[in-house]
């Protein structure tokens, strides 16, 4: 578990990616999120962990967290206007969907 810390943004051969999102579990651990990916954040930035999303997302926003469950909306990755809610486990680090809402192609 961490401390709730973050002693290290960025390590000296990491790539220059763009975060989109930051929150931190009721736990004190950090989770990241570029575009496409949520990570957790161990004792330092070289030490992360990809969380497992069952579709491929794009445009993640962490919305809150409602006891230890982290809300997340973003779009299906390749579908525009496409809405998608998350639910984040912080006990287990499992990701559900919720809903999934596609504009209609007319």
């Amino acid at each position: 578990m961490c401390s709730g810390e973050l002693t290290e943004f960025k390590s000296s051969d990491e790539t220059e990616t763009i975060y989109q999102d930051l929150t931190v579990t009721p736990f004190g651990d950090f989770i990241i999120a570029d575009y496409y990916n949520i990570e957790i954040i161990g004792e330092t930035t070289n030490d992360r962990q990809l969380i497992y999303t069952p579709i491929a997302i794009d445009m993640i926003k962490f919305n809150g967290w409602s006891e230890n469950k982290l809300s997340i909306s973003c779009e299906e990755l390749g579908i525009p206007d496409s809405k998608i809610a998350l639910e984040l486990d912080a006990t287990t680090f499992e990701i559900n969907v919720l809903s999934r809402i596609y504009k209609s192609q007319s």
